[in-house]
């Protein structure tokens, strides 16, 4: 009597297991065929960014930029953001004592914009970004007539810019990949932080993209 209590809950185990691999494979193949034909699939978002930090003589300057993009095969889009600070010492002579002093001046610039990037052969793809960067500009010093300390006056600037190039996507894991990449802004806008200069970004993506 045990043998056959003991073959019948076996029989209802295996069963169980069965319908719940069996559901799985069903669940998995109607997501796919949901996805294949346009649904959203996790799977293709890549999140990335870069993040560093430069030191000068008289300051330095850090910047953070993340990503988030959506893979579309060969073809990704999505959208980038970017915190810049910087901090340096701008030396002058007090009109007072004649003694030099140093001002500490400090600004935080934004930028926001949207990327393009394609596939090409092995894990080189083209890259194209329009956007707008949010910057802080240092107009003109003026100094206090009692203690000849130097005085800031500065303003806002909204800038365009439309960043192109290209660059290598080398994979390390599964999903993950170091990305770098060369650009140049085309527009080349007299107020612009890009003008006359490439710009060189390193960083990592989570995500498939190419495949």
């Amino acid at each position: 009597m045990k043998r056959i209590v003991s073959l019948a809950l076996c029989c209802m185990i295996c069963v169980a297991s069965y319908g719940k691999i069996t559901l799985k494979k069903q669940q998995k193949k109607y997501l796919r065929g949901y996805y294949d034909e346009g649904g959203f699939d996790p799977d293709r978002l890549i999140l990335g960014g870069n993040l560093g930090m430069n030191f000068f003589e008289k300051g330095y300057s850090a910047y953070i930029s993340p990503t988030i993009g959506y893979s579309f095969g060969r073809f990704q889009l999505g959208l980038s953001a970017g915190y810049f600070f910087s901090h340096q010492k701008i030396e002058y002579l007090n009109g007072i004592n004649n003694l030099p002093e140093v001002l500490g001046y400090s600004s935080s610039d934004y930028n926001l914009s949207l990327f393009s990037r394609l596939a090409l052969l092995g894990p080189l793809f083209l890259h194209a970004e329009p956007g707008y960067g949010f910057y802080k500009s240092l107009d003109s010093l003026t100094y206090e007539t009692t203690t000849g300390k130097a005085l800031e006056h500065s303003s806002r600037l909204n800038v365009p810019f439309v960043l192109v190039g290209g660059g290598f996507a080398f994979p390390i894991g599964e999903r993950v990949s170091f990305v770098i990449y060369a650009l140049y802004d085309v527009i080349q806008n007299d107020l612009s932080p890009y003008r006359g200069l490439p710009i060189i970004r390193g960083g990592f993506n989570v995500g498939s993209f190419g495949n």
